[in-house]
């Protein structure tokens, strides 16, 4: 395993001109191209402050804000999950020509997205400062917590990019899984709304650490409590290792089922 990921890093530079490529694709024909990384929170913000500080009335200052910092996360998740699926299959031409590492591809996405979540966090602390949210010190951790991130999603990325290859219906079935996920994370919600009786089924789902650090260091200015931090680390950790030994124990098979 650890042979593979040498190779994955002997391609770096095929890695970066995938990830150039994939962001160049995702805005061909733009015209404003970039900006809508930076636009679309900024629209969200407004939509959301409409909706809850005058349509739904939640009772949760800054509300908008706090939804904002588990979206962003999640949103890099979701997205990066959804378009890992396909990844093999939408460059079976390619696999079936050249020698690749095939998780490149996968891989490839996770850094593509994570440019866009990296740029997207700078419209939300603009608007932290106009809304008068303070930004604390404890922001200097989000390096960390976008590392955590982009580990726990590539170990799942790579799981199912390498089972879609050998059950296609796995395409259809994720964004089931997804919309599911989405509701049993605390986004719109904050964690403390969970009732008692299914707080413990609730914290086994990885993502509540690690977007809920997101939401600690961003919107509450603190550190987050070290429960949560040994658990997204831990949850990033198996996940990728995890994830990782899947894909590299199935990849010679992938030539033959794409």
């Amino acid at each position: 395993m650890l042979n593979k990921l040498k190779e994955l890093y002997s391609f770096r530079e095929l890695l970066k001109n995938l990830v150039i490529k994939e962001l160049k694709l995702r805005y061909k024909r733009s015209v404003l191209g970039f900006l809508w990384t930076m636009l679309n929170p900024l629209m969200m913000m407004i939509i959301l402050t409409i909706v809850f500080s005058q349509l739904m009335r939640f009772d949760m200052k800054n509300f908008a804000i706090f939804l904002l910092c588990g979206l962003l996360p999640w949103n890099y998740f979701s997205q990066s999950i959804s378009m890992a699926t396909t990844s093999l299959i939408s460059n079976a031409n390619l696999i079936n020509k050249v020698y690749i590492p095939k998780a490149i591809f996968p891989i490839s996405l996770i850094f593509s997205n994570m440019v866009n979540m990296v740029l997207s966090l700078i419209p939300l602390f603009l608007l932290m400062i106009i809304i008068g949210v303070r930004i604390q010190p404890s922001v200097l951790l989000i390096p960390v917590l976008l590392l955590n991130l982009m580990f726990f999603t590539a170990g799942i990325s790579l799981f199912i990019s390498c089972l879609n290859v050998f059950f296609r219906d796995f395409t259809h079935m994720i964004e089931i899984i997804i919309m599911a996920w989405f509701y049993v994370t605390p986004i719109i919600y904050p964690l403390e709304k969970i009732p008692a009786q299914y707080e413990m089924f609730f914290k086994l789902n990885p993502l509540i650490y690690i977007i809920g650090n997101f939401r600690e260091v961003i919107f509450y200015g603190r550190i987050p409590d070290f429960s949560f931090i040994l658990n997204s680390l831990f949850a990033s950790v198996i996940s990728f290792v995890m994830g990782y030994w899947y894909f590299y124990k199935n990849e010679k098979q992938i030539i033959f089922y794409i």
